[in-house]
């Protein structure tokens, strides 16, 4: 496996920043709904027509990324195929029927489907098919396979629901045994699924682990319960670098995000972090996004001093995802001084200046505000 040196990682990674598209911009764009994209093929073909994705760049420019063709984005894709139903309502995201089984039912029940076939199990065969669906439309294209899974604790908890934050107290060791074969079933279900993504050689590539609930598991825990099941993950699927997304952390489990042996860390929206807390309280190069609904609470000022406090203060790389409700004239001008502000920061720090000049640019409200007052 790749061991990062932390030494040199975060001068060695520079400074790199983007403005993305999800789907949900062309869903406000083409009208079609999120339950229809979810459920028909027919839906997905629509959704991704030239015209409407020629429309994200003239809305926003041509240096926003337009959505990749993607069949729709389902993270229980695991759970599903170990025979948790699906939900799709008419408004709103993918969600699941809670399971009310005991820790021994779910051992027993990973057990049993130790060596399934992904493929042939839940809704998996539904989602190959849409991509088949999806290529025919787009020949040449490359299109995504999104039937996905998360991380060994998130998906704990889709499993054992509440019961996830007391296991560890009341059934230690049925707890652990629980977690390594779940995690041995994350794996076979992460190969599957790279398989159909046609990411052949991810062992070489490095992977990114999607793991937000272990945020609320105490540190005294992590080094029992989240760490072992983080390296499992990690050792079957790369020998190339570990990313990591994990969402809320505290100061108090920085110090294990190099433990895992992370190279770059996504801390998504963390309210208890920072850029500072972060960059003071662990080597290991990081990003720090906008997030769409903060983006509306703030002017353009208060997004350029964003921009550049975040740089200051060691983030790695910094981005925003635009997504639904975000095509109106103002929110389309705020998108773009973020965009402006990411490419000064670029050009000086390309030019040699270092990043406590980027500091002189906030203004005194900025400096304020970001962080004391961060976010509202």
């Amino acid at each position: 496996m790749k061991i990062p040196d932390y030494s040199t990682t975060r001068k060695n990674v520079g400074f790199t920043w983007y403005a993305n598209t999800s789907y949900y911009v062309l869903l406000d764009i083409s009208g079609i709904t999120l339950k229809d994209f979810n459920i028909n093929p027919d839906a997905g073909i629509e959704l991704f027509k030239e015209d409407h994705r020629r429309a994200v760049k003239e809305i926003y420019g041509t240096e926003v990324e337009v959505p990749a063709i993607t069949t729709p984005k389902i993270s229980y894709g695991h759970i599903n195929g170990l025979g948790v139903e699906l939900l799709f309502p008419d408004k709103g995201e993918v969600n699941y029927i809670r399971e009310k089984k005991s820790l021994d039912a779910w051992i027993k029940t990973l057990k049993t489907k130790k060596d399934i076939d992904f493929s042939k199990q839940g809704m998996a065969k539904f989602y190959i098919d849409y991509k088949r669906e999806l290529e025919k439309a787009y020949p040449g294209e490359r299109v995504g396979f999104g039937y996905g899974y998360e991380g060994p604790i998130t998906t704990a908890y889709e499993l054992r629901d509440m019961n996830v934050f007391v296991d560890p107290y009341d059934e230690h060791d049925k707890f652990k045994e629980f977690l390594e074969i779940l995690t041995d079933s994350i794996v076979n279900f992460t190969k599957f699924a790279l398989g159909v993504n046609n990411q052949r050689c991810f062992k070489k590539d490095g992977i990114t682990l999607y793991d937000d609930v272990a945020s609320m598991f105490s540190p005294s825990l992590w080094d029992d319960f989240v760490l072992p099941y983080w390296n499992k993950f990690f050792y079957y699927l790369t020998d190339g670098v570990r990313k990591l997304h994990c969402e809320d952390l505290s100061e108090r489990h920085m110090c294990f995000i190099e433990k895992a042996l992370i190279s770059s860390y996504d801390p998504g929206i963390s309210h208890k972090l920072n850029p500072k807390i972060i960059y003071e309280n662990t080597r290991v190069p990081f990003g720090w996004r906008m997030g769409g609904f903060h983006i509306k609470d703030l002017n353009c000022s208060e997004i350029q001093d964003w921009v550049y406090k975040t740089t200051a203060d060691g983030a790695s790389y910094i981005f925003i995802t635009i997504s639904n409700g975000m095509t109106d004239s103002i929110t389309v001008e705020k998108i773009k001084t973020f965009i402006k502000s990411c490419k000064n920061v670029e050009k000086m720090l390309n030019e040699g200046s270092g990043r406590d000049s980027i500091r002189r640019l906030v203004s005194p409200e900025g400096l304020e505000k970001f962080w004391k007052h961060w976010p509202h």
